[in-house]
């Protein structure tokens, strides 16, 4: 639909934090203790290292909740439900409802911690700057949260019912018991969902491009985003195809490296 005559358009938040910049008009943006911050972030979400403790940070808040919903209780059937939402709806749809939850002015975010809670002076920016990364980190975990939780509770049901009884008998509380009853009884599920969750990870693309509108702060770049950026922005398709094969290549190595490394210990131990 055209705009009206003499209508200013809307400007993209992107383009709007860049111009602040080159303007001076965000406060300490220049400051090199915010640059080391900025740097930090970026680097959680690019380096390769760092996603396997980013994924079993995951893992231990859905083996809570996989748990505390194994048992049975009033109300257990909607909670099931609602954990299991993020996997029904459409990616775009769960996606941009995040992005207008997560808007300066207008969000939902911002009107309860300013306006509701007071826990905030000033309304800050959630999808630009250094707090992109942590939307990003919630909307990642909140989206692939259902996954987890239905393959952690399938193996929860073959865990025998006998060996709570006897911890129980020997006087294990709740966390001695999931310490050393459900762990190690999970231990084969959890290996499976550590190496999907880093592949999903870096494979990742409609998440970030539908939050960020395409143009993904620099705090939030993934591998993902610098390949469409490479060929379909700067139309450089050689880089786009060099850093999606070495990509493919990395992520070949990582999985032949972590299978053999799992069997390996699962030979020792049997």
């Amino acid at each position: 639909m055209d705009e009206p005559a003499g209508a200013d358009p809307v400007p993209h938040p992107q383009l709007v934090h860049r111009a602040l910049r080159r303007a001076g008009e965000l406060p300490g943006d220049a400051r090199p203790e915010q640059r080391r911050r900025q740097g930090t972030a970026a680097l959680v979400l690019d380096h390769p290292g760092l996603q396997p403790a980013l994924g079993r940070v995951r893992l231990a808040a859905r083996h809570l909740g996989a748990v505390v919903l194994q048992r049975p209780f009033r109300g257990r059937a909607i909670l099931r439900a609602l954990f299991l939402t993020p996997y029904a709806l459409p990616v775009y749809a769960a996606v941009i409802t995040w992005s207008f939850l997560l808007q300066r002015d207008t969000g939902l975010v911002n009107h309860v911690l300013v306006d509701q809670l007071g826990l905030l002076d000033d309304r800050p920016f959630w999808l630009i700057g250094d707090n992109s990364f942590w939307s990003l980190l919630v909307v990642s975990v909140w989206r692939n949260w259902p996954f987890a939780f239905l393959c952690l509770m399938a193996g929860l049901q073959n865990v025998p019912g006998e060996l709570y009884e006897a911890a129980a008998i020997d006087g294990a509380g709740f966390w001695r018991r999931l310490r050393s009853v459900t762990l190690p009884m999970l231990r084969p599920v959890n290996l499976v969902l550590l190496l999907v969750l880093f592949l999903w990870t870096f494979n990742d693309f409609n998440t970030p491009y539908v939050l960020f509108g395409g143009s993904a702060p620099e705090q939030a770049d993934l591998i993902s985003i610098h390949i469409y950026r490479s060929s379909f922005k700067t139309w450089d398709f050689g880089s786009g195809s060099a850093m999606s094969v070495a990509l493919l290549l990395f992520l070949l190595v990582v999985s032949a490296g972590y299978l053999l490394i799992t069997n390996r210990r699962r030979s020792d131990h049997a």
